[in-house]
């Protein structure tokens, strides 16, 4: 690939990518201030069951937001979409850290809600593409790096605040909740710097345009034979799909593209069933049930994690175009599985009296837990129901991760550290449904999937698009 090729996807994926960062900023940041003393006393937020309000509103926001762009994405295009979600983001930001009445910070969090859920939809969508098949795996990875990056830096700074001063007044909380801001207007601002997707120029009818959109990202001239048997094979998907009618939500769920859906639906809930984001979430508290102390567990210990997530993200980047997805999502699950054991045991262990140094060790299965989750879980969809089939697979990510947000203050509060078992049970699960269901779509084209899951039109639009190459 031409260097310049390689900057310019580099921009477009960074610019996509800080959507991402938003959605980690987030996870990074309400952990630490549920437990702020100004924040508690303002919103009366000491009972589990506001605590569980507050975390989760924002995921029922971003679920209602993905099933929304199931129809938005293919009509303003995921370009737009991504701008609203960054002006969204922004907008809840200031509500949530100007607010002094829960109904004001409930209302900016499910706003917030609804920017992240659109941009978990379209991102990614945006990313694969944009990106060269050989590349996509890693390509798509990074909306994956960048909300470990928003995790990081929201929970280092979020743990200057607790321990400075600022933690006991309103200062603490709103500096932190409002700091959102930023990469909220630097995605909308960035977003103006990138091209639409050439798909969906396709779709739109605008194909010159999606000619000039591929030769840029390329770095190659409009004629040059990459550019156009590329440009061919996105014109012939889209006319065959054309031939046989618009994708309705009944065709979703029919033959091969249920099957992928399924799939997606699956491996999106199963993500959330990890306890990933939970654990995240509520670091502070889990890492109390173990045993640790106030400093160490919402100072110390969130910052290590937060710096393990990010570094660990990397080993998906790298390996994703090596390995396949199929054998890192089997991978994942056996690591995650041992992490959580070894939290439980030597947490349990710990409790009954038998050594604070056995914490430690307890804690190191978190860490290692977050090294199995590093890989990226997702699936590709044919063109014409790919925005609806992403929706509905981001949709039950955000459903899932509502639901099991909600509950786990209330899970903590009455099994301690036994809610670990839990977790390490879907962990285990996430084995034999990654290997036995989970096909492998390792360097095909967005096209050529179809193939995989035996969609006849994608396997005559991949034929026709060879026998145009070859003329």
């Amino acid at each position: 690939m031409p260097a310049g090729s390689q900057l310019y996807n580099i921009l477009v994926s960074f610019t996509a990518g800080v959507g991402g960062f938003c959605f980690g900023w987030e996870i990074g940041v309400i952990g630490q201030v549920l437990g702020m003393p100004d924040f508690v006393s303002t919103f009366n937020a000491g009972d589990t069951a506001t605590q569980s309000w507050i975390a989760s509103v924002f995921q029922f926001g971003c679920a209602a937001s993905a099933f929304a762009f199931a129809y938005l994405a293919d009509i303003i295009g995921r370009k737009r979409s991504i701008m609203f979600a960054g002006l969204a983001f922004a907008v809840g930001g200031a509500m949530q850290s100007g607010s002094s009445q829960l109904a004001v910070l409930i209302i900016g969090r499910i706003i917030s809600g609804f920017a992240i859920g659109a941009a978990s939809t379209t991102v990614p969508m945006y990313l694969a593409e944009c990106a060269p098949a050989q590349n996509r795996g890693s390509v798509t990875v990074i909306y994956q790096l960048m909300i470990t990056a928003g995790i990081l830096i929201a929970g280092s700074i979020n743990a200057g605040i607790i321990g400075s001063d600022l933690q006991n007044n309103s200062t603490g909380w709103r500096l932190a909740l409002g700091l959102q801001i930023v990469p909220a207007l630097l995605l909308l601002g960035l977003m103006f710097s990138v091209p639409f997707s050439p798909r969906w120029l396709v779709r739109k009818g605008r194909n010159d345009e999606a000619l000039e959109t591929i030769a840029k990202l390329r770095a190659l001239p409009k004629d040059h034979p990459e550019v156009r048997d590329e440009y061919d094979l996105i014109i012939e998907d889209f006319r065959l799909e054309q031939s046989v009618g618009d994708a309705g939500w009944g065709e979703v769920f029919k033959g091969s593209n249920g099957r992928r859906v399924f799939i997606g639906v699956m491996n999106q809930a199963m993500q959330q069933l990890t306890g990933i984001n939970v654990i995240t979430y509520f670091q502070p508290q889990l890492y109390a049930i173990i045993g640790f102390s106030a400093t160490l567990s919402t100072q110390v210990l969130p910052v290590v994690f937060d710096f393990a997530n990010f570094i660990f993200t990397f080993i998906g980047m790298f390996t994703i175009d090596r390995f396949g997805r199929k054998f890192l999502l089997t991978w994942g699950g056996v690591v995650m599985a041992l992490g959580l054991a070894m939290t439980y045991g030597f947490g349990k262990a710990t409790q009954s009296g038998a050594g604070s140094a056995l914490a430690y060790i307890s804690y190191v299965g978190i860490i290692v837990f977050d090294l199995g989750f590093s890989s990226t879980w997702g699936r590709d969809l044919p063109m014409r129901i790919r925005s609806k089939g992403v929706a509905l697979s981001t949709m039950s990510n955000w459903l899932v991760g509502a639901i099991i947000t909600w509950a786990e203050p209330y899970l903590a509060r009455d099994l301690g550290i036994n809610v670990y078992i839990i977790y390490f049970c879907f962990c285990a699960l996430a084995v034999p449904w990654s290997f036995f269901f989970v096909p492998e779509t390792r360097g095909k084209t967005l096209e050529e999937l179809g193939e995989v899951f035996g969609d006849k039109v994608a396997h005559l639009d991949h034929q026709a698009a060879g026998d145009l190459s070859a003329k």
